[in-house]
């Protein structure tokens, strides 16, 4: 197999798909930012952050449980070291961001239901709210972290998939043909719960929405890159502007079939496509100058902070009431970003460092 680890190819990719999550949710919940930063979001629209996590993560964690030996111990211990301390944090500054900014009484705090959600963002179901933050900027305390739920889902399932599989097999191109079907019984199970309009808006389909199946072909399209990276390198590795020209080109001819910001979420044709040529430019771009990448970041990964602290914040100025415009808009995100770093360097940082084995810091 390919030698991938040691190396900090994927945090400027990370880093630029935070920063797209964090200026999309900006324009789409500050008003008059959405036509003020238009021209931006016309790019921005196409690469969407959360497809490109996905892909990532399939391509990284299923390199970590190949290089974790068969631990199992230290595969899950680094995965709660990624996820856990960080979010942690994020949940006791929401809380605090909560009582500072809204007329929530604090004896509201202390009541079953808020026990109820701060365990629930404590654990595994983060995409969990209660109506008593709905008053609260946007309503959701933090919207964006349903993706956390996803996340474990698949740090869980993929083990066992993964001792399934190589049960079964040890052969690539079987194992090809495996991860293929999961893809697509993913999207037919997308199909059936996900798209089905019998059941628009009903519990069935908002918790399919936030299980792994809804999202499991993005992380397949990841995997089966990683299994074939040895093949695949000669048209990833340098290629970055192939893809580039090749994505852009795809978006642009299909634009008004593919829709606003459905570019790589739909399951027909032309949006499946648009979302493997989107994987495969994620992957050639972290593999094309990844001296810039180490050059730009400087061993500080700052995606997971933006991702998680954004919301809280936008949702604290939004309860305030404060006057938005472009100067202010951009304030936030900076102040977005600084947490980011703290959070960097005092929370996620020092808790990587007791990581047990050294794979990637994914």
């Amino acid at each position: 197999m390919h030698k991938i680890a040691h190396t900090k190819k994927f945090d400027l990719i990370r880093l630029l798909a935070a920063l797209q999550v964090l200026i999309w949710h900006g324009c789409k919940h500050f008003e008059g930012m959405f036509d003020t930063f238009y021209p931006l979001l016309v790019i921005l629209y196409a690469l969407p952050g959360v497809p490109i996590f996905f892909t990532i993560s399939g391509f990284l964690i299923y390199h970590s449980l190949q290089n974790s030996t068969g631990n199992l111990r230290k595969y899950f211990t680094n995965r709660f070291l990624r996820i856990y301390p960080a979010l942690w944090v994020c949940i006791i500054l929401t809380v605090v961001l909560i009582l500072l900014s809204s007329k929530i009484s604090m004896d509201k705090f202390f009541t079953f239901p808020f026990l109820q959600w701060l365990l629930a963002q404590l654990t595994f179901f983060q995409f969990y709210t209660i109506d008593l933050f709905r008053s609260w900027g946007v309503g959701p305390p933090n919207g964006s972290l349903w993706t956390i739920t996803v996340e474990i889902q698949f740090y869980i399932l993929l083990p066992i998939i993964a001792f399934l599989f190589d049960k079964i097999t040890t052969e690539k191109w079987q194992k090809n043909a495996l991860f293929t079907v999961l893809a697509l019984l993913s999207l037919t199970l997308k199909v059936i719960f996900g798209e089905n309009e019998d059941l628009d808006n009903t519990l069935t389909q908002k918790l399919f929405g936030v299980t792994i199946l809804n999202y499991f072909y993005h992380f397949c399209v990841g995997i089966l890159i990683y299994i074939n990276f040895d093949f695949l390198k000669k048209i990833f590795v340098g290629k970055a502007l192939w893809w580039i020209i090749t994505y852009v080109a795809f978006v642009l001819i299909f634009k008004e079939t593919l829709g606003w910001y459905d570019t790589v979420y739909d399951t027909d044709i032309l949006s499946l496509t648009a979302s493997v040529l989107l994987a495969f430019l994620t992957i050639s771009a972290a593999f094309t100058l990844p001296a810039l990448s180490e050059k730009v970041v400087r061993g500080n990964d700052l995606s997971y902070g933006i991702y998680i602290f954004h919301m809280p914040i936008f949702n604290c100025y939004l309860a305030l009431g404060l006057t938005i415009n472009a100067f202010t808009f951009i304030s936030v995100c900076l102040v977005v970003i600084f947490v980011a770093f703290l959070s960097w360097k005092y929370v996620e940082k020092p808790a990587l460092q007791l990581k047990k084995i050294k794979t990637l810091s994914i």
